[in-house]
């Protein structure tokens, strides 16, 4: 992931406040992961970000069986040193998810201490 400018920081951290989430997941293989993702139902929110992100890991939700409900739009970061990097960067700009990002930045850094998965 690139070095962001701040405009685009605190735009992140604006996005990931209101409109995304961060966790540990779980593969198939029971492997855990970090993810951060950003879901909107306005597709250019969602360029934008993953545009912001560098990120091509895009998906699109179709709610089956709700009359009405519109197409939801998802990016996501889901590698370790992305998720890292993210945070460092958009960290001091957070207000309602700051908390818990501190919790996973916290985690990751014991992971890739000195730039290496431990």
């Amino acid at each position: 992931m690139k070095k962001l400018k701040k405009y685009e920081k605190t735009y992140l951290a604006a996005a990931l406040d209101s409109e995304g989430w961060m966790s540990w997941s779980i593969s198939p293989s029971r492997h855990k992961y970090p993810q951060i993702q950003f879901c909107n139902t306005n597709l250019d929110f969602v360029k934008k970000v993953a545009n912001l992100l560098d990120s091509t890991n895009f998906s699109e939700r179709n709610r089956k069986g709700s009359l009405g409900k519109k197409t939801c739009y998802c990016v996501s970061l889901n590698k370790g040193k992305e998720v890292l990097n993210l945070l460092k960067q958009i960290e001091p700009y957070l207000i309602v998810k700051k908390e818990r990002a501190n919790l996973l930045l916290s985690i990751l850094r014991k992971r890739f201490k000195n730039g290496k998965k431990k």
